[in-house]
């Protein structure tokens, strides 16, 4: 039995949930709530969140505006499938979601293989997104069903240009700074590490 709010002005309730794993989006779970909120006499005010995972893409497009784009890559396991990105309203900003190419929901839980599964349809994602003509691609990495660190992406995104910086190209190559070595230790060579952005 509902139980609805008693005197002259309403409060207003902040509804801000995230989703709930395999049942409800982020978004489907504040319309449940404020449906409830309503009954019961008060205003609901829906602000659907998310932490990165599934789900963050559309909260973004939600809060921010923009389209949805798809594009055919692959998923955790190298096989076809059709993924969505987002393309913001400043024309300029994209959101790829790794869930959506690389997201443990795509397998089933018996062919789910963390060391084997790889984050190259993430990669392919990444190059459709700054094909569509983004400057600027937030990535999002939570739900993955893999564990190679990102590897598989930036081996999709296309060798690092000359010029390339984190927003405009998938990969960079960067070098530390070097240090010197106690005089004991005998000559020593600068690492070199790949830095990969989004």
């Amino acid at each position: 039995m509902a139980h609805r709010v008693l005197g002259a002005a309403a409060p207003t309730i902040l509804l801000a949930p995230d989703s709930f794993k395999g049942t409800f989006t982020a978004r489907e779970v504040a319309e449940a709530l404020a449906a409830g909120v309503r009954a019961a006499g008060a205003r609901p005010d829906r602000c659907p969140v998310a932490d990165g995972g599934e789900g963050t893409m559309d909260v973004l497009l939600a809060a921010l505006g923009g389209t949805v784009a798809h594009a055919d890559v692959h998923d955790p396991l190298g096989r076809p499938v059709t993924a969505r990105y987002a393309l913001l309203a400043d024309g300029r900003t994209a959101v790829v979601e790794s869930a959506q190419a690389s997201g443990l929901a795509l397998v089933a839980e018996a062919d789910r293989d963390a060391e084997a599964a790889s984050t190259t349809g993430t990669g392919e994602l990444l190059a459709a997104a700054l094909a569509a003509g983004a400057r600027r691609v937030l990535v999002t990495v939570g739900g993955s069903a893999t564990t190679d660190g990102g590897l598989g992406r930036c081996g999709r995104c296309g060798p690092p240009a000359a010029s390339a910086t984190p927003s405009s190209s998938c990969c960079a190559t960067s070098r530390r700074p070097t240090r010197t070595p106690p005089a004991s230790s005998g000559p020593r060579r600068e690492p070199t590490r790949t830095r990969c952005g989004g």
